[in-house]
């Protein structure tokens, strides 16, 4: 609940930390709107760990892509379809690496 109140309040405030986010949360989360019309709100994806960084970040791409196609549909699951501000929240902690995803999805039925 919590949670929720700080993201809402991050968002009516303008802006959006994410430090604001705990990194082991295990639901999505949202940004504002795309200013883009083919593309939704953003979705930070939930946790990928792994040893390495690399392994990390494709888990955490997986996730934002169920929790993308989950909350818009299939078409808008596309990693590589996404806004160019796509970018990754990564920090090791007791020698794993934890990251999360993170982007506005965009139609890639609309990219034409």
């Amino acid at each position: 609940m919590i949670k929720h109140i700080i993201l809402s309040a991050a968002i009516a405030a303008g802006g959006l930390t994410l430090a604001s986010i705990p990194l082991g949360s295990a639901e999505a989360h949202s940004l504002g709107r795309s200013a883009t019309p083919h593309c939704k709100t953003g979705v930070i994806g939930r946790t990928g760990v792994a040893v390495k960084k690399d392994k990390a970040k494709k888990r955490a791409r997986r996730k934002w892509a169920y929790d993308a196609k989950r909350k818009y549909g299939y078409a808008y699951s596309g990693w590589q379809f996404a806004q160019p501000d796509k970018h990754y929240h990564c920090e090791k902690k007791a020698g794993t690496w934890r990251c999360r995803a993170v982007a506005h999805p965009c139609n890639w039925q609309a990219q034409g």
